[in-house]
Order: structure tokens, then sequence, then C-alpha cells
């Protein structure tokens, strides 16, 4: 209570009677006097009238290593009150603290400097110079006031030369949180703007930056998160990306820079749809043999993949390699474990199916094709028998989503099945034929008229 009232007593006084100065000054200046009517008068020379003339004094007090630390960021404060427009002696106090010949220990200092002088009297190679090169105790300030002033002060188009002075920077010791917060901040802030605008190698210099000298990640567990949540929404960015890495990899690192891009990515590319899809397409296009097999046993790596459920069948990679025999031996590397062999016979013994049934089609066809005329009569009872069974969907793998006619065609081909169904009605009008009333009857009795099967 009493210090409330003392301290809107020194704001009444300090407003009203500038000649207060030189008794402000004195208790300042005093080592006796209590910390709490310092604060008192440091607050009112914030809230009140300027007084240039207390100017040095107040930078005496930021430079006084025997006063508490919040005393001396107030004294800054209430410098730049008086003097808002002379940066020159709040740079040569920050210059000073950055080679130790002023004392701050935990960057307390150092971060009110930052937030006044930037941007307008510090450039955003110095900010970085002047962060990252600050003592592990950083890490003990508010420094999420500092990232958020920062960040805010920084205009849309002054991002890119940010990071980019991050990038080249000389990185901090990995356990210096306020420089991981301030740099994964700023990436997510500029992703969030900038992000589907910039080149892929401006966007993997930013990807790099939040890594330490060690290629350890600074950045914090949200920090992380949000950036891959932006790499997952915009694939077709993190999937250049990853083409951009791999095409600019000597050929015999390429396991290792894919291993960094996963690291820079939060390994993000794992989640996108169809991703195998994307490696397969640019295994067949790759002219460099290294690269292209990279991707291709890159693709079919993600059959062992247990977080994603869109990954490659064991058919999609037996039909890739008939179209591309040069991956043989890659898929004999990819498919080892016991746990695939069964699944690699059975992809081997339906894709052989598939092509004998393919090949028995076919040549039914041309056996259709050469006798289209006895068909469309109605006196070909042996292909219209077969050809009935195709109509109905009496066959294996019928598809019978199809309208009948549809899966003729599906089967056939459009001249065959408008055959088929003249001879169908051909079929109808026959005499010799058993009517259908015999034939349901027949089939009552388990025998039945083939002729007659898929028309009535």
């Amino acid at each position: 209570m009493c210090v409330n009232i003392l301290k809107y007593s020194c704001f009444y006084y300090f407003n009203f009677n500038s000649l207060l100065v030189d008794d402000f000054r004195a208790i300042l200046s005093d080592p006796d006097e209590s910390d709490s009517v310092k604060y008192c008068i440091l607050d009112a020379i914030q809230h009140g009238s300027p007084l240039p003339g207390l100017a040095d004094d107040l930078l005496t007090m930021a430079q006084n290593t025997q006063l508490v630390v919040y005393l001396r960021r107030e004294a800054i404060q209430a410098y730049h009150k008086i003097a808002p427009d002379n940066f020159a002696k709040l740079l040569a106090l920050l210059d000073d603290i950055h080679l130790n010949r002023v004392t701050d220990d935990n960057c307390d200092l150092r971060g009110e400097l930052l937030k006044i002088l930037y941007p307008s009297s510090l450039s955003a190679n110095k900010l970085v110079e002047y962060l990252a090169s600050a003592p592990l105790q950083s890490s003990r300030f508010d420094s999420f006031s500092l990232t958020k002033k920062l960040i805010a002060n920084t205009s849309e188009s002054a991002i890119p030369e940010l990071i980019e002075a991050i990038a080249k920077a000389r990185k901090p010791a990995h356990d210096c949180y306020a420089w991981g917060r301030f740099v994964g901040q700023l990436l997510v802030h500029g992703l969030s703007l900038l992000g589907e605008t910039i080149e892929i190698e401006i966007l993997h210099q930013w990807l790099t930056s939040a890594f330490d000298s060690h290629r350890i990640p600074i950045l914090g567990r949200e920090e992380k998160q949000e950036i891959r949540s932006w790499l997952i929404a915009h694939h077709s960015h993190t999937l250049n990306l990853f083409e951009f890495c791999i095409s600019s990899s000597p050929l015999d690192r390429l396991r290792q820079t894919e291993l960094h891009f996963n690291e820079i990515t939060y390994n993000a590319i794992s989640e996108y749809p169809s991703c195998h899809k994307w490696l397969f397409n640019k295994a067949a296009t790759e002219p460099a043999k290294e690269r292209a097999e990279f991707y291709f046993i890159n693709a079919g790596l993600m059959l062992y993949l247990e977080h994603t459920t869109d990954k490659p069948t064991i058919e999609e990679l037996y039909d890739f390699v008939e179209k591309f025999p040069q991956f043989s031996e890659c898929l004999k590397n990819v498919v080892i474990s016991d746990t695939t062999d069964w699944r690699a016979d059975d992809a081997k013994f339906k894709r052989e199916r598939k092509a004998e049934a393919e090949n028995h089609r076919a040549k039914n066809n041309r056996i259709f094709t050469s006798q289209l005329d006895q068909i469309k009569s109605g006196n070909q009872l042996g292909n219209l028998n077969l050809l009935a069974r195709y109509y109905q969907g009496y066959y294996s793998g019928a598809d019978n989503t199809l309208f009948p006619y549809e899966r003729l065609v599906n089967q056939t081909n459009p001249d065959i099945a408008a055959a088929a169904m003249e001879g169908f009605r051909a079929v109808v009008k026959r005499d010799d034929l058993p009517p259908p009333e015999q034939i349901s009857l027949a089939q009552i009795k388990r025998t039945p008229y083939y002729a007659g099967l898929g028309i009535f």
C-alpha cells in the first residue's frame, strides 16, 4: 500500500514539478535507497513528461552491476522514453554487453535492447549475431515476450532476409532455448505468409536453419508439429523439395541425403497419399541409374511402414518391374522378409492367372470375330452359350456393378456384343429348341439345356 502511494505521488510531482529532477537523481544514485523507491521513480519517468536531464543517470544505472536486474531493465525503458530517437548510446550499451564489458548474466538487458533497437537501428544480420551469441543462461529470461516482439517488428518483406541471416550464422549451443524459440516461431510465421511462393532452394535453406552445428533440431515440440503440419498440407512443395535434395546430392550419398531430408521435414513425406506412385514415376523417368533405383527402393520399402495405410502392394511392385525390368535386382532387395514371401508368391500367381485369362479372352474374341455371321443367325450355339455367360456375369472375375450389356462389351468388343444380342434374339425364335418353360423345368431338375442359358 505504501509503495503504491509513493508511486502515484512520484508520478504526480514528476508531471507537475520538473524541479524534482535533482531529487530524483539523488534517489536513483543513492546506494542506500530501497529498490522499491527507485522502481517507483523509474516508473514515473516512463509515464511522465520527458526529462532529458536524467538520460546519463539512467544509462549509468543500466550499467551498474550492483543493482538488481529489474531496475537496470527499467532504467533502459525510462531512457528510451526520454530520448526516443537517440539510439546511439543504446547501441553502444548493447555492444558492451555483447563484448562482456557490461555484465548481463541472464540476457535481460540484451533482450530489452533488442526489442527497442530492432528493426529501426539494428539490421537482420546484427540481430542474429546478438541473439546467437547469447550465453546459455539466456534460457532463463522471458524468451516468449522477446520472440513475440521481434517477430511482430519484422515486416513480411524482411522475413527472408532474417531467415537467411539465421541460416548463415554460427549456430549457438543446442540447449539455447531462447534461440530455438525465436527460430521456430519465425519459421512458422514465415511459412504461413510466404511458404507457398518461395523457391524450393529457399525453402530448403529455411528448414535447415532449424538445426544446430551438430545437425540436432533446436525447435520446440509445438514448432516442430506446426512446421510438419504445414509440409503435410502442402505436399507438392515437400515432394519437390525431396526431388531437389536427391537431384543435387552426390550419387554415393543418396541415403545420407534422404536421412537429412527426413530430419528437416520431420518425416512429413510419409503422410502423403499415393507417395509410392510418385516415387514409381520418378524411378521410371530418372536418367541416372543410381537415383532411379533409389526412388524405386524407397517406394518398395514403404511396404514395411506401420504408420501409413497408403503403401504399395506386392502386385504393384511386380507390375512395375514387368514394365521396367531394369529394377528386377532392386525388387529382390526389397522383398526379402520371410513375412512377405507368401505375398510375393501370391502376387506372382495372380499375375499369371490374369495373363492367362487375358490370353484366353483374346483367343475367344478372335474366334467370335471370325464367326460373326453364324453368331447373328443364332446357329452358333456353343459361342452364344459363352457370350450368354459373359452377359449374365457367370464367369470368374465378373464385374457385377456393370449392366449385362456393358459387361458383354467389356469382355469382348462392341461388334461382338452387337452380334451376340442379335444371335440371342434369333435363338428365341427358333422352333427346334425347347421353349422357356421346358428350359426352366429342366433347370429345376438340374438337367439344363445350354442353348437357353442366359437368354430366358
